[in-house]
Order: C-alpha cells, then structure tokens, then sequence
C-alpha cells in the first residue's frame, strides 16, 4: 500500500528507523555496526511446510543475513524447488525469514550459531483484525494502521545499537465502522500493531503486541484512541467510595491511609504538595497512600455526613489536618497544622516517620512462604510490585477478588525493592536481571525453582488485558496447578478485562 501522505514521519518515529519512503516495503538503508568474524561463512538451509510435502519452493522469498545492526531492504535468496538455499554471513548471529510468493505461509530463525543446515518450517499466515473507536465509543473512520515484520536479536551492549532485520511495514485502514484487518501477518513472531492520534498525527500509540499463532480463532480486538472529540462526563465516585477504594489498596499492599483536609487557600495546598504527599521530601511517604479532601471534593450532601461520621472539619484558612489509618480503617494518629511556617514542615516530618508502617523484612516473608508452601503442598506466587503503578494495584485487586481460588495452589509473596529490606535481593531469586517492569511475576515450587515467569512472547504481561496476555496466564496456570480445574481456569480468565 502506497503511504497516503505524511505518515513518513510516523513510521519513522514509531519503529525507530533510518528513513522510510512513501511508506514502501522495505525502504530502509543498511545501517551495519559492530565487528565482524574473520571472514565470511556459507551457511545451507532447509525449508519445509507441513502436510505439504512435495511443496515446490522455487518461488519462496528468503531474507537470510548475519544480524548485526539495522539491516533492511535486503535482497531475497532463491530457493530450489525442493527448498535448498545458501547464504554467506560474517557474523555469528544468524536472522532468516521466509515468505512464499503468496504470503500464505511464512517461517523464520534467529541463531546464535554458524552450524548448518538451518531449517526453517514455514507456517500459514494469520489476519488480525481490530475496531478503532474513540474514547466515547464511536468509530474512527479512515484511519491509518501499521505493523512491520521484523527480527530482533539482542542490542549490541558495546554500542547500544539494535540488531534487527526488517522486512518491511504493512499498512491498512479503518473501515466507516472503525474496523480494519490486517493481512497474511507471519506466525509466531512478535509484532506490534500502532497507529497515530487523529488530532495529533506526530504523537504514536501501541495498540496491541501480538503474537499470532496458526489457525487461531482470536477475536475481534477493540481499541480506544482519543480523536479529540469532547469525551462524555463521567460520574466522579463519592468521597466515601474514595475511600474504601484507597483502605482497600493499603490493606492489600501493607501502607497506611494518609487523609489530609484542607480549604481553599494557596498555603495550604502548597504545604501539603510539598511535605505531606511528596516522597521527594521524605522517603516515608512512599509508604502511604494520601486521601486528599478538599472543597470542590466535598460538595455533596453524601459527603459531608461521611465526613462528620469520621470527625474530619474542615480546618480554617492557613491550617492543615492530617490523619493517618491502618488498613482496617482505625485511625492511628491526627495533626493539626495551625501555622505553616518551618514548624509545621518539621511537624509534619516527625508525624510521617512515627506513623510509617514498619518495613517488611523480604528474607523473612521469603522463607514464611516456602515454609507454608512445603506444609501444604502448594506453590508460591512471587510478585514485584511498586507503590507509583497503577498495573500493581490491580494486579493487588485481581487476586484479592479471587483469592478462594488460587489460594487453593498458590502462596503470595510480594516484595517492593525499593521499600522492603532486601527486597532486591529476593526479587533477583524470581527475575532476569533484565528490566521488565511491574508487577512481574513468577510461580515457584516449594524448593525455590521458577516454573515459569511473567514474561511472554511479546513481553511482561502485569496486569493482564490483552489476548496475549490471557494466553500467558493460562499457560502460567497450567503448568503449575496442582488441584485448580479447568473450570477454575476458564473462571480466572474469564474476570480479566477484554
């Protein structure tokens, strides 16, 4: 498909590309980097399709090289017709992808090796199909979607320099109902479906990672972009249910509730962003979660008998009230900032350090829940999380609401490196040292090896929400249930959004 006009810069800053032009298959220069072996290597190779025997290959596309750099617009090998072929490289990691002329089938290989033959089995090709809509629901009509097919090996450390071999982008648009498809995509490789904001054509979005397998039966995949249209007013939640929601975290995740009111006035409102809910300012208020109540946060009739159930007045002009909860909701200590001069910062200081909840000792947490695991002859759940991830609250949530059912395998542990005593310690006892971001996870036996991990096909699933990420849960879940169902299974998957 011929790119329709200033979608050049998009691809470029999308797939982080040398140039691209017109949008046209595979029109990148060369960009080779890093050493080279001593010299060239002939490699043979070998394709194959099952249950076609017999196939004639004298017309499949084959993109074979040593990996090192961006390689693109790579010029196809032949293969015979009983799919032989040969290629010569002069580095050590091999990258081949094979396409027949029909894009029906396709297959390739990463290798760390110069050993021949390769071979490469070539599997049919998969379509994705998707709706784009906007934040109220409506369809975003002629609209530019893109993937590119490309293998990645590792970055070259040395020079920070991607080792990819791309083979080209594939374009589509959204139809007048916001639904497009995506043709004859390779199986089992990662890919990346984006697109542009409407209303901001230099600003990218991801809007799925996927990893298609042969003959799927996936369904149709709604995505929501912002087009700049007036989004439809949302009911804000009362206060009280504000409430319940934040006791509910700090209960599951071990903080305390840090409730702070104040009025209308700058000084107070700068006090409290700058020394009761800032952990730049003090590392212990990483440790709490703030509920802040201000004016325009309390005008219903709702919320002002919820606040006088819990004696929280509205302090006057230039003064600040601070309470602190565990997570059962029992008040556990209160401040009234009068003036808020140095005084008051150094008060507000002395009541976030006495009120801070202990810091878990992760060692001990570590061995309590193999201790148990052993007892009862389950597994452990290991999770990192973090106190400024959204992902991780949920995650928190998800297997609170369903703890009847995995507690029937499973013991959590949780850890929080940057907050727990030997937190990173543990966590590197479940995790790559590669960054993957939170929450991560792993399920263990009860004498400490990894089962398996968080990390899928196309990356750490956290809080699952994707069809690739359900395809890692379950996969996670079936590898290690001792006494869960299928019907269990079917049931937890079932909870995750779509």
């Amino acid at each position: 498909m011929h790119d329709p006009g200033g979608f050049r810069t998009v691809v470029k800053a999308l797939f982080g590309l040398v140039v691209f032009v017109d949008g046209a298959i595979g029109s990148t220069a060369i960009a080779q980097t890093g050493s080279r072996t001593s010299g060239p290597t002939t490699i043979q190779g070998r394709l194959s399709i099952a249950h076609s025997p017999g196939h004639d290959f004298s017309e499949t596309r084959v993109y074979a090289t040593g990996l090192k750099g961006l390689i693109a617009d790579l010029p196809p090998i032949q293969a015979s017709q009983n799919g032989d072929f040969e290629f010569s490289v002069s580095s050590p990691f091999i990258a081949v992808f094979v396409e027949t002329s029909d894009r029906r089938f396709a297959g390739h290989q990463l290798l760390e090796t110069l050993a021949s033959p390769v071979t490469v089995d070539l599997l049919p090709t998969v379509d994705y199909a998707g709706r784009l809509l906007n934040l109220n629901g409506d369809p975003i009509a002629d609209h530019l979607i893109a993937t590119q097919i490309r293998l990645e090996g590792p970055t070259d450390r040395a020079t920070l320099t991607p080792n990819q071999l791309v083979i080209r982008q594939i374009f589509t648009k959204t139809r007048a109902d916001g639904s497009f498809r995506l043709q004859k995509l390779p199986a089992r490789l990662p890919l990346v479906v984006s697109t542009n904001a409407p209303n901001a054509p230099e600003q990218f979005h991801i809007l799925d990672r996927v990893y298609l397998q042969p003959n799927e039966k996936r369904p149709l995949t709604i995505h929501k972009l912002s087009d700049g249209s007036p989004s439809r007013a949302v009911e804000r939640p009362s206060l009280q249910e504000r409430f319940r929601r934040l006791l509910r975290d700090a209960r599951l995740n071990e903080y305390r509730l840090l409730v702070v009111r104040y009025g209308d006035d700058t000084a107070a409102l700068q006090h409290t962003q700058r020394y009761l809910v800032n952990p730049y300012h003090l590392d212990e208020i990483a440790r709490y979660l703030p509920l802040l109540i201000t004016p325009e946060s309390t005008a219903t009739t709702s919320d002002t008998a919820f606040l006088a159930s819990k004696d929280w007045p509205l302090p006057k002009p230039g003064q600040v009230l601070a309470c602190v909860l565990d997570g059962d909701g029992t008040e556990l200590d209160r401040i009234e900032l009068k003036s808020l001069g140095p005084d008051a910062v150094i008060a507000s200081d002395n009541f976030l350090f006495s009120n801070a909840p202990e810091r878990r000792n992760a060692a001990q947490s570590w061995e309590a829940a193999f201790q148990l695991a052993r007892q009862t002859q389950r597994r452990v759940w290991a999770v990192e999380t973090g106190r400024f991830c959204e992902s991780c609250f949920q995650f928190s949530r998800w297997m609170d609401d369903h703890g009847a059912i995995l507690q029937k395998d499973y013991v959590v542990f949780k850890t929080e490196p940057e907050l727990d005593q030997h937190g990173s310690d543990i966590a590197s006892r479940f995790k790559t040292g590669t960054p993957l971001g939170v929450p991560f996870y792993a399920i263990l036996d009860d004498q400490e090896q990894v089962l398996i991990d968080s990390e899928g096909p196309v990356g750490n699933i956290a809080m699952p929400d994707g069809y690739e990420d359900r395809l890692r849960l379950r996969e996670m879940l079936l590898k290690t249930r001792i006494r869960l169902t299928d019907a269990d299974i079917d049931l937890l998957l079932e909870s995750l959004s779509e």
